[in-house]
Formats: structure tokens, sequence, C-alpha cells
């Protein structure tokens, strides 16, 4: 329920506006084939028109692609309900390419972006010059654009590779620009044809105003102790932010290298994701820094920043530049941000076993920002509460919380960064990961924060409760639309991510599991990857033992998990699986999942022995059920030993009396993380009508022993839930 998720999430990105579309009923259809002879006749002739319209439409395509399998996908559906935003430019001309994603016959390079910011009139211009490859024979170029005025848009034949040749020139015919998808389509007068020697090169001058919007570049401000109004130039670009600051082809499977100036005025500093290389003189007192050329990144990480911060800094023991941005009254409150990006930076490498590849690294505060904060590569923008930690002020989990946020990107640095996915689809991966990692760095730079046992009541448990309703997602779910990105950047992505990433590291063993992460990056460093690469990649290093695919996808591709079921018959334990849902009255069609709502389970358990000593082992249940064979000495099993699993485990009548018996006597026996487990299953069992009300309210005789906070935290949180649920029937 609801009620039992916390909201702690790192949401990246503007919150986007939300489309709707609706269509008509079967029905309301039905009703529209009854017409008079009059109105048959006027749709009939509509209809000829309409097909002219495709007709000619499919025909000037053709000539500008060769690549037929994403042309006119909206248009292949003919609909009188079709307006003339949905197929026309803004000059009311039809647009020549109707998918939301970019066709691929034109691959960039290369960008070299000049941009000119003026604060004080709130406004700036700039040029874009794109290197690029001819993939298919075309004469039609379509990239991104928005909310920016487009001045000049040239392309010019270049040579990519050995000598100079001379080339005819290139003639635009004209540019169009289509506000719904937000693209721009260059048509030149003739073929531009593939050829690893010679390419492109695309030159767009453009202006635009800079606004408090969130997205794109736009315009953030602080107040100085003094109360003085001070402006910034910031950026957000993912998920399709760039688009906002400079024309591209702005997909993540696109990756180029990107150079940056920028002009400023002699008070401001600018930050981009490389190093300053020079600053020169400009006009009117100004100056222009223009930075080192970036590695191959996607568009979404590309950042940049005008202002008038101040900084601290360090370095790593590999020689990285580290630094920390702030406004100057805030300058005094970024050394634990510091310590801590030094010391997590210095661990990723270790764990990751690659170096981070950029030479240096800058945190940044912002005061207006969408996000809890964005991994652009070598710029890290955070919300002023992610990055500013104030010693005597701030509170214990105010500190905690710089520490998780900064973990939590820079994992991203390589899971995200340096391979990145292809599509949006894949997202999960990299909000999961990096979900999972932050704990293991947290830990590293305070181990006295239990990190392991607050991943088993914070992000475990809050996955658990919302998965556990009808209206949970897949984890991996189809991105058609970038606009849809937000929607399922949620618990689901995030922790149920983070939490079953977890678990095929412990099926798989810590070391093949790094392996296994190694072997990825290294295999797809700068490049684009698929979840699919992950498991293949996981396979290999477990020396093919696990079909890590086949095991994850019954967790990625269908919503929810299993309860199992655990029954004693003489001297073995027979495990069984089905979907647990928290309202016990839903019920599950089996064909509403690809898999029948049936899991590879790996069930890792615990018994313990008369003589006080304990044992564990694991067993797989295939998508279905599985046995465990123990000796009559066995007095009780505790399944998903140390909470690695996403499922719940219920037992028997008995058995759960057995397990409350032990706490009472020995409760030590279990880990606390096992303990807030047990308590966790246990109400929420019961919650769903699956174990007795009586028993969930048993486990917790025991907690005046108590003194972990793990298992205090669950039985408070479950205890409130019961207390609501209380009042909510009391006064019906």
């Amino acid at each position: 329920m609801a009620d039992d998720i916390e909201d702690v999430s790192f949401l990246p990105g503007e919150n986007l506006n939300r489309k709707s579309v609706y269509e008509p009923s079967v029905k309301q259809r039905c009703k529209q084939l009854v017409c008079s002879k009059a109105r048959a006749t006027a749709i009939v002739v509509f209809c000829a028109v309409f097909i002219l319209i495709i007709a000619i439409i499919a025909a000037f395509a053709r000539s500008g692609s060769s690549s037929c399998g994403k042309l006119n996908t909206v248009l292949a559906t003919p609909t009188p309900n079709i307006t003339k935003e949905d197929i026309y430019a803004t000059n009311g001309d039809i647009f020549p390419w109707q998918d939301i994603r970019l066709p691929d016959t034109v691959e960039p390079i290369s960008y070299d972006v000049f941009l000119d910011p003026d604060m004080k009139a709130l406004k700036f211009s700039g040029t874009v010059k794109i290197k690029a490859k001819i993939k298919a024979t075309t004469s039609l170029i379509v990239l991104h654009t928005k909310n920016l005025t487009l001045t000049t848009v040239l392309v010019k034949p270049i040579t990519l590779t050995g000598p100079s040749t001379k080339r005819s020139p290139i003639v635009v015919e004209k540019h169009l620009e289509f506000f719904k998808n937000e693209q721009l389509a260059i048509l030149t007068d003739r073929k531009m044809y593939p050829s690893a020697r010679t390419g492109i090169e695309i030159i767009i001058k453009f202006n635009a105003n800079i606004v408090s919007k969130l997205a794109g570049f736009y315009l953030s401000s602080y107040k100085t102790k003094s109360g003085e109004i001070r402006h910034i130039g910031t950026t957000q670009f993912q998920p399709t932010g760039a688009r906002q600051a400079f024309p591209c082809f702005d997909e993540p499977g696109l990756k180029s290298t990107f150079k940056m100036s920028i002009v400023r005025d002699k008070k401001h500093i600018a930050l981009f994701n490389m190093p300053l290389n020079k600053t020169e003189d400009y006009k009117n007192g100004r100056v222009v820094d223009r930075f080192q050329e970036s590695v191959k990144m996607s568009t979404y990480l590309v950042a940049f920043v005008v202002c008038d911060y101040k900084s601290k800094k360090g370095k790593t023991k590999s020689g990285v530049d580290v630094a920390v941005y702030a406004a100057e009254d805030q300058i005094d409150q970024v050394d634990f941000a510091l310590k801590v990006a030094i010391t997590v930076l210095e661990y990723y490498d270790d764990l990751y076993e690659i170096k981070y590849p950029l030479p240096k690294l800058d945190l940044i505060a912002i005061p207006d920002f969408s996000a809890g904060a964005m991994e652009n590569w070598g710029l890290v923008t955070y919300r002023e509460s992610a990055v500013l930690y104030h010693p005597g002020e701030s509170s214990d989990s105010d500190k905690q919380w710089v520490a998780v946020v900064i973990a939590h990107e820079l994992a991203h640095q390589w899971f995200g960064n340096l391979v990145t996915p292809q599509w949006w689809d894949d997202t999960w991966l990299n909000e999961g990961f990096a979900s999972y990692v932050q704990y293991l760095g947290t830990d590293k730079v305070d181990p006295t924060l239990k990190m392991g046992e607050q991943f088993i009541c914070k992000t475990l448990q809050r996955a658990l409760s919302r998965d556990s309703q009808k209206t949970s997602h897949p984890i991996q779910v189809p991105v058609h639309n970038p606009d849809d990105i937000n929607e399922i950047f949620d618990t689901i992505s995030y922790d149920k991510g983070a939490s079953v990433i977890r678990m095929l590291r412990e099926f798989l063993g810590k070391e093949k599991f790094m392996d296994g992460i190694t072997s990825y990056l290294q295999q797809y460093k700068y490049g684009n990857a698929v979840t699919a690469d992950l498991w293949s990649a996981l396979s290999k290093k477990s020396g093919n033992t696990v079909d890590v695919k086949a095991v994850m996808d019954t967790w990625t591709l269908q919503m929810g998990y299993p309860v199992v079921s655990v029954k004693k018959s003489g001297n073995k334990f027979i495990l069984t699986q089905e979907r647990f849902l928290s309202d016990g009255s839903a019920t599950t069609k089996s064909d509403e999942s690809p898999f029948g709502y049936k899991w590879h389970i790996p069930f890792r358990y615990t018994v313990l022995y008369k003589d006080g000593s304990t044992s564990t082992g694991m067993v797989w249940l295939h998508k279905g059920s599985a046995e465990i064979s123990v000796t009559k000495d066995v007095t009780l099993i505790k399944g998903n030993y140390g909470m690695y699993g996403f499922y719940r485990v219920n037992y028997e009548e008995v058995m759960w009396n057995t397990i409350i018996q032990q706490l009472q006597t020995n409760h030590t026996v279990f880990s606390p993380g096992d303990r807030s487990g047990l308590i966790a299953d246990v109400f929420n069992l019961a919650r769903a009508g699956l174990v007795k009300h009586t028993t969930a309210l048993d486990m917790t005789k025991y907690l005046k022993k108590e003194e972990e906070l793990c298992p205090l935290v669950q039985c408070i949180r479950r205890s409130r839930i019961y207390q609501e649920n209380a009042s909510k029937e009391s006064s019906l």
C-alpha cells in the first residue's frame, strides 16, 4: 500500500508535460458507422483525398531515406482525428518524418558548441557544428530542437579520414521544424551517400531566452546574506533537455564527443564536463572559456554552468581533481561532500577495476533543481540539500543523505555514463544498479551506518510493499516516447531494480558478479548496451552455470513477486510459490504475465539444530516447487536467509510459533536484517489474510529485548499501518 512506501527517490529530469490521448470507445466507433448517404459520400471523398496525401508523403519520404522500418509509423493508420500539429511543420508543410525516433541514416561524430549567454538580458545565442557520417543514402537530415530560434542552417561536405578532397557544395533547400516531436528536418538539394572517408558538417546558429523552467539551459538564482539576488545559468538535460540548449541528435544511443566554448563576464566562472583548456579575450570586456574535448557520451550527460560560485578542491590517489562548488556564503558547508566524493571515487575505482576515465570531477549545488541530483559526466549537479552539510546545525540524517546521493551519482559515472543504455527501456538497469551500489559506497564512508541493514528495512521493504499491489508494473517496460520516461522513474525502477540486482549478486557470488560487471563495462565502454548484454557477461563469468537471462527475465519482465510457502513433511520441507498480493481478495490471472506469475527463485535458508548450531543452504524453485531434506534434529527453518531474495516467506502455523518462541528465547540466532524480515513478512501476510493477526502480534513480544534499529523500525511501521486501518474501519 502507498502508506507503506517512503518517498525517497532520485528522480532525474523535469516534470514532463503528460500527454493524454482520447480515443472513442468501441460503442462510439460503431455509432460513427451509421450515417446518411450524403455523409457517407463526404467521408469517401475525404478518405480519397487523405489517401492521396499519404501516397505523396510516402513517395517523398522514400526519397529521403532508405530506412523504411521507422518511416511514417504515425501515418500508417489513417484517422480523421489527425490535426495540423500531428503532421505539419511550423511553416505549413507536411513534415517528412513521422516517427518519434530519429532515422538511422545520419550518425553524429562530434559537436563543437559555442554559447554566448547574457546573464543580464537573460538571453543566449550560439552556434553548433556537428560532424556526422552518412549511414544510408539520403537527402534528409532529422535531429532535435526545442524552444530555439534558428537563424542559420547549413550543411557542408567534409573529409573524415585521409587527404582532403574537393567536393561539390551541399545546398539546404529548406529546413522544417516539427513542434510535436521536437524535431528539425534539413532537406538538401542532392543525395548524400555513405562513405568511410567523407561525411558532413551541420552548422546551425540559434538564440533563445534563459528562463526558470528547470530543464535545458535554464535560469536559477540565489540570495546572498545581504539580500542580493544573483543569477545562475545551469542545465538539466535528462531525458530530453539538451535539444533546448542546442540542436542535437538527442537520443542516448547516439554518442559523440563534445567541445564547448562559453562566453562569460569576468566576475563569473564557467564549468563544463571537461577541464578548462584556455581563456581568451572576447568582445565588450568579456572572455570566452574554451574547454577540453570530452570523451564519447550521450547528449543527456552534457552539462555546463555559468555562475559566481567559489569552490574547495582535493585530489584522489589516482590524480583526479575533485572540486565542490557553492555560493560564497555556503562554501563552508561543502567539506563533507568533498571528503565523500574523494572516498567514494577511490572505492569505485577498485570496485569496478576500471579507473574513473575523466581528469576531473566537479560537484555543484544548484538552488533551483527539479531532481535530487544528476550524474552529468564530470559535472554532477545537486539540489543544495543533497550536497551541503553544516556541522552543528544539520542532522545526522542530513549527513547520511549527502553521502547516499553522492555515492549514487558517482556510481553512474561508470554504470550509465561509461556504458549507456541504447534506449530508455533499459534505464531501470542504470538506476537500479546505482541504487544498490550507493549503499556500498556509503558504507565505505561510514561503516557505523550499517547500510546493509538499512537496505533491508528501507529499499527492499519499500519495493516489496509497492510491488505487492495489482497496480504495479514490470521493472523493464517499453518506452515509445521520451515523455513516458518519468512515468517509470519510480519505486519499482529504483528500489525493486536495486533489490533484484542485490539478489543476483548474492546467488552468483560477489566475485563472479563483479567480474561480470567489469567485463561488461570493458566490452561496452564509451558505447551503448542493452540489459541482455549484461546478463550475457554475468553468465559467462559464472562459467555458464546459471542462465542469468532466463532467471532475471522472470523478475524484470513481469510485475509482482512470489510468496514461498514452507511446509514440513517428515524430514523434508516442501517449498511452493504463488504471486503475493497485499489485498488478499485480489485474484491473479496467469495469462496476464509472460511467465504465468512464476519465478526462478534462489531460496536461501538457514536451519537451527537442537544443539543450537546452524547451517545454511540454497535451492532453486525453477518456476515451480522444491524440496529441502534435513535431519531429525532440525528444530526450525528460516527462509530468505540474509534477506537477499525479493520474495516473502510463509510457514505453517506451528512453524511460525516455533520461530516466535525462538525469538523470545534467543533472538540473536537471527541477524537484525532477518529479524526485520520476519516482522515485515508476518504482518504483510496477516494483512493479506494468509496468517492470523494474532500470529503477527505475537511476533512483537520479543521486542523488549531488541536493541537494533532495523527490526524496531519495521515494527513501528507495521504498527502504524495497523492503527491507520483500525481508524478507517471504526469510522465506517
